[in-house]
């Protein structure tokens, strides 16, 4: 891996990223998986019925538990 002599800040903004991104690991939450599974046989069993529906029907199942 090449090391440029340019500042953190320059670097990001020519790559178009906000600086934060390169400081704060991305955190999944515990239930993902099971929300993720969720999500696809919901879209799997009503089809094209789209992302408001399938996301009604996800939040009144009981496995459903938003974030505080």
């Amino acid at each position: 891996m090449d090391v440029l002599d340019v500042s953190e800040p320059r670097a990001c903004r020519a790559l178009g990223q906000q600086r934060s991104t390169q400081h704060k690991v991305p955190r999944g939450r515990d239930d993902e998986a099971a929300l993720t599974a969720d999500l696809v046989e919901l879209a799997r069993r009503y089809g094209r019925s789209g992302y408001e529906s399938v996301h009604a029907r996800q939040t009144r199942s009981l496995r459903f538990c938003p974030a505080l």
